[in-house]
């Protein structure tokens, strides 16, 4: 591994979509949206549908029989949801059963039930019970994660935040990036860290923590790493660390752990070169079967928009080179400017309806900004490589193969010829994320062009 004193990635996870406070207050039915202040679904209640449930205090005690979407100010679920659940709430408890995964995001989220898909948190603090069993891998983001003692997590554990306790069993690996780490537990595979030291003046001041309204009283711990005596490790123990050689400080690992320098033997140095060739190939294939894939279902559905599309990067080059540049350039500055006026409205709508709007508007709102960002990436990743590898194959199919090229399978095939060349030059060092940088700036640009093309056809029909 190369040497380097590389910062701890801290991710903070928010889970905002959740916010449900549609519908109006009705016994509980199939699929009906329900909202009150204190929601029970009882024992021996079966929701036979999705439940989309908002209000201050939830309690389901139920059956779920299909996904369960619950958002309020303490959620708790003690019965089954037999699809996923997704939760927010200032304090939300886990202590039944969820069939599918797990999505949940809040000032203090405890899990002490059985998850059978993956887990997802977001929260600054985050406690997984002595009953929990996590049978798929755990995702944690936010400030302070707690396993204790007879907790399981299936698969593997991927933390990022300021601190982790883990004291339960771990059946793979963990992964974490943070400042302060504690291992009291088992790990069956290997322990993978991003550890940073802060100065004593650096560290979280509790008061200030412990001022913030709806945040859970924990400790607070100082920077750096213990693995006890009594942990068990089945795999390797790696640690980056980046430490400030402050005395005060106990970073709690032996001189010899803390920095990890790569010996720079012949052994070492291949070892790294196959390992990054096969990675490499890995992403390149990857993204070769993910290209053909959906380029196989536009052209299925949508064929003629595609090659109307793939003829505007052909004649327009330059324009759409620079129209893709000004909205890559743009673009970050339109979500920022559209999240500010969100949150306007939002807020506008809470204090103008005393409440009764504002749950609504942060799930349309929500819904609708997540909607976009994913067909911009979706368009940005994707779209426009397919749009290129299009037109590349179908240029050297039209010269090499044309009546082939026109026939049954000939846009498919000019899809995969493209869109391997693309991968092969794509897999060359420097010049593959030039190109691909190329590639992404042109697509944009078609794909806008031809949207302003559409619409200035439009009006007249419509004028």
């Amino acid at each position: 591994m190369k040497s380097k004193r590389g910062k701890a990635v801290v991710f903070t996870t928010l889970f905002l979509l959740l916010a449900l406070t549609l519908g109006v207050a009705a016994p509980v039915q199939a699929g009906e949206f329900i909202e009150g202040d204190s929601i029970v679904i009882e024992e021996d209640e079966v929701i036979d549908d999705d439940l989309f449930v908002g209000g201050r205090i939830i309690e389901m005690n139920g059956t779920v029989t299909g996904d369960m979407f619950a958002g309020g100010e303490e959620v708790t679920i003690n019965g089954l949801v037999e699809g996923n659940l997704f939760a927010t709430g200032e304090k939300v408890t886990v202590n039944g059963e969820v069939q599918g995964s797990l999505l949940t995001g809040g000032a203090d989220v405890n899990i002490n039930g059985i998850v059978q898909g993956s887990t997802l948190v977001g929260a600054y603090s985050v406690n997984v019970g002595p009953e929990a069993d996590l049978q798929r891998s755990l995702y944690f983001g936010g400030f302070s994660l707690m396993a204790e003692e007879g907790s399981l997590v299936g698969r593997s554990t991927y933390i990022g935040g300021y601190q982790a306790v883990l004291n339960g069993a771990i059946e793979r690996d963990i992964n974490a990036g943070l400042s302060a780490f504690v291992l009291d537990g088992s790990v069956g595979g290997d322990v993978k860290l991003i550890v940073e030291h802060l100065r004593r003046e650096e560290q979280p001041p509790e008061f200030v923590m412990d001022s913030i309204p709806y945040f859970p009283r924990i400790d607070i711990l100082d920077s750096g790493t213990t693995i006890s005596d009594s942990a068990e490790i089945g795999g390797e123990l790696t640690e980056e660390v980046d430490v400030y050689y402050d005395p005060d400080i106990d970073v709690g690992v032996d001189p010899e752990v803390r920095i990890n320098v790569e010996i720079p033997n012949p052994q070492t140095r291949g070892a790294a070169i196959i390992w990054q060739v096969l990675n490499d190939l890995r992403e390149r294939t990857g993204e070769f079967i993910s290209l053909v894939i959906i380029g196989a279902i536009l052209i299925y559905f949508v064929r003629q928009p595609l090659q109307e599309v793939t003829a505007k990067m052909r004649e327009e080059t330059l324009q759409s080179g620079l129209w893709g540049l000004l909205i890559a350039f743009l673009f970050p500055f339109a979500v920022i400017l559209a999240i500010v006026v969100l949150i306007a409205v939002i807020i506008l709508l809470w204090m103008v309806t005393l409440g009764t709007l504002g749950g609504t508007a942060i799930q349309i709102g929500g819904l609708s900004l997540g909607a976009v960002l994913a067909v911009a990436g979706l368009a940005t990743w994707f779209i426009t490589k397919i749009i290129f590898g299009y037109l590349v194959g179908a240029a050297l199919l039209e010269r090499m193969a044309p009546d082939f090229f026109a026939g049954r399978w000939g846009n498919y095939a000019a899809l995969v010829l493209g869109v391997l060349l693309y991968e092969i030059v794509r897999a060359l060092p420097f010049l593959g994320e030039l190109v691909a940088f190329i590639v992404i700036l042109l697509g944009l640009g078609a794909i806008f062009l031809w949207l302003r093309e559409k619409r200035q056809t439009m009006q007249p029909a419509t004028a």
